[in-house]
């Protein structure tokens, strides 16, 4: 999903009194169920976790693109390398087939370098001035939401302003994360109690909910009804 854009790419009930919320151990791992409009369209299996002292977030994502009466699906990679404090280093992105695409961002030199490998041989590279604590939010990439809830619980509670980059977009923006309290949501037929957090941009409102533990449990954009369900 493309956060700082209008497109994409490829009940809940209020409860009285907050309950506390820590932050997710940089230790997870799972599968995200992805919903449009109410109907399955694609899977992301992720992970995040310690290697060498820093923080390796990587996934696999399966999306069905419909194209008249054809339908075909379309797996990506992500890996982003971040240091302990969640700041990014480098993050790479890559398609399979029918198109391939390769992209790679350095964020440690003083202008981050976006170089992207397109289908025809061309290579499209940008650079930019981005802080050194930059979110990386990539389009259709859900667990860079987690690491996006993981910043927000270093400093828990009220309304936090946040720079971000999109890397397929070439785009960066700003965001806040607020606390919208406790309500409890339907998943898998049993009643949870999950925190709700807010995520706005100028064009762009998501909500998100976490578990006491800090881990997203379900994403929901409302203007492209796009859903992400934690499976497991």
């Amino acid at each position: 999903m493309a956060l700082f854009s209008a497109a994409a790419m490829p009940s809940a009930a209020q409860d009285a009194g907050p309950a506390a919320t820590t932050p997710a151990a940089i230790d997870d791992h799972g599968t995200f169920v992805l919903n449009r409009a109410g109907k399955q369209y694609g899977t992301e299996k992720f992970s995040i976790q310690p290697v060498e002292g820093k923080i390796q977030a990587e996934g696999e994502t399966q999306l069905r693109e419909e194209e008249g009466s054809h339908s075909a699906v379309v797996t990506t990679f992500s890996k982003l390398v971040l240091d302990s404090e969640l700041h990014p280093q480098v993050y790479t992105w890559s398609t399979k087939a029918p198109k391939r695409y390769n992209l790679f961002v350095d964020f440690t030199a003083p202008l981050a370098k976006c170089q992207l490998h397109q289908p025809d041989g061309k290579d499209d590279i940008r650079e930019f001035q981005l802080t050194k604590d930059v979110v990386v939010l990539d389009n259709n990439v859900i667990h860079h939401y987690q690491l996006l809830v993981d910043r927000y619980l270093r400093t828990p509670g009220g309304k936090q302003a946040f720079k971000a980059f999109i890397p397929q977009a070439a785009m960066p923006g700003e965001l806040t994360v607020q606390d919208a309290g406790m309500q409890t949501l339907q998943l898998a037929g049993t009643g949870q109690p999950l925190r709700h957090l807010v995520v706005l941009t100028d064009n762009a409102e998501i909500d998100l909910w976490v578990d006491a533990q800090g881990r997203l449990q379900r994403l929901y954009w409302g203007a492209p009804q796009l859903e992400a369900l934690r499976q497991h």
